[in-house]
């Protein structure tokens, strides 16, 4: 029987049967959809390919223990202080294993624990105990360095815990058992606990950083996760030899993701504002796809195209926020969706819009619904706003 790993990878929120989709393709299995992630198991000789070929995710941890149904205690302190006591019954020895598909450490890790561990793990301290430097004073190089996690959901039962304790007793816990150095900034393990209703799982970080960072080298104030412009651009099937265009392209993103990822394709992008194309060059370089793209300074409202040209329309509007004003946009969103459907193929055109500003975007396609038809909206989370994605056919 062939040796299995399960993984779960978080995803902007709206985009998870989109990231699912792409695990089926690429993987040829089925994923768990959970709000704002997805969970899936392949074989662990694919497991460096889940970080390497899936452009939709962001941050990617492999689950080691499941500890479903569990008893929970009547007080804080208890509760904290049963996930502190469950650290020995976690299978260690994988999570290092699995952990070193991905990460290396110059001294070899031992999965077992540190002689008087039992003594120590039943010490309850009391819930305000704060870490301080006295806690690593006996820093051993010859240990990795780690910090604890905890993502904690009450969807169906109420907790009588915070994130920020358990997070304090599972990592306490930790440094109990293997007596690891605590480095909560510069780890080299991410030890992690998952809480959701009664469903407690532990497993252990892969990537150290969001992979929406990818690519991006000069940020703008609007810059768009990398991952959010991928998954745009996979709602869109786009199909080899389609002209795929983001006429406002701020920093790149999504010019980029479309060019990485779909390269039997004539790719165009432009924007209105000097200093955003300046960006967007650098950032097109970095990631190596500069020769690819045909980049253009043009105002929206009058493109530089002729008509019935464009397959493919994916952008990011001005939300009215950081950039531009709802004000501006009441004439702004009228004009940019009528030059679209201008220069977009009939019948067979797509647009991929993405805006915060849902009543003057919904206002706007009732004005056109003689152009476009709305197809699908996915609300989505960008940076703490509730924004929208809206896919659309040409007419």
């Amino acid at each position: 029987m062939e040796n299995l790993c399960e993984f779960e990878a978080t995803v902007v929120t709206g985009f998870e049967k989109v990231a699912a989709e792409e695990v089926k393709e690429k993987f040829d299995v089925d994923s768990i959809v959970e709000r704002g992630c997805i969970q899936f198991t392949i074989p662990v000789s694919k497991a460096k390919e889940v970080v390497l070929d899936l452009q939709s995710i962001d941050n990617v941890f492999i689950i080691i223990n499941h500890f479903r149904d569990f008893k929970f205690a009547n007080t804080t302190i208890d509760n904290c202080q049963q996930f502190k006591e469950l650290i020995p019954n976690i299978d260690w020895k994988r999570a290092i294993e699995l952990w070193s598909l991905f990460h290396s450490f110059p001294h070899p890790i031992d999965h077992n624990p540190a002689p008087g561990w039992e003594e120590r793990i039943k010490i309850k301290p009391p819930l305000d105990y704060r870490c301080s430097d006295e806690d690593n004073k006996s820093f051993d190089k010859t240990k990795p360095k780690f910090r604890g996690t905890c993502f904690r959901a009450a969807y169906k039962m109420k907790h009588n815990f915070q994130s920020t304790d358990l997070q304090k007793f599972f990592g306490g816990g930790i440094h109990d058992y293997f007596n690891w150095n605590v480095d909560l900034k510069n780890f080299d393990i991410d030890c992690v606990l998952f809480v959701q209703d009664d469903h407690v799982y532990v497993g252990v970080g892969v990537t150290k950083s969001s992979l929406h960072k990818r690519h991006l080298i000069a940020f703008t104030s609007t810059s768009l996760r990398s991952t959010i412009g991928y998954n745009m651009c996979r709602l869109c099937h786009i199909q080899p030899g389609e002209v795929v265009c983001d006429p406002m392209c701020g920093g790149g993103s999504i010019p980029i993701e479309a060019c990485l990822n779909w390269q039997e394709n004539i790719h165009l992008c432009g924007d209105i504002d000097e200093k955003l194309l300046s960006k967007s060059l650098t950032n097109l370089e970095n990631a190596g796809v500069i020769h690819k793209m045909s980049i253009h300074k043009w105002d929206v409202t009058a493109l530089p195209l002729k008509d019935n040209f464009v397959d493919v329309f994916v952008t990011d509007m001005p939300f009215g926020k950081r950039s531009g004003s709802k004000r501006n946009n009441w004439e702004l969103y009228p004009k940019a969706l009528t030059e679209m459907a201008r220069v977009c193929k009939q019948e067979s055109g797509r647009a991929c819009l993405l805006t915060q500003d849902k009543k003057c975007m919904l206002h706007t396609l009732s004005k056109l619904s003689h152009l476009w038809k709305r197809c699908q909206t996915i609300g989505v989370n960008v940076g703490g706003l509730a924004a929208a994605v809206y896919f659309l056919r040409r007419l």
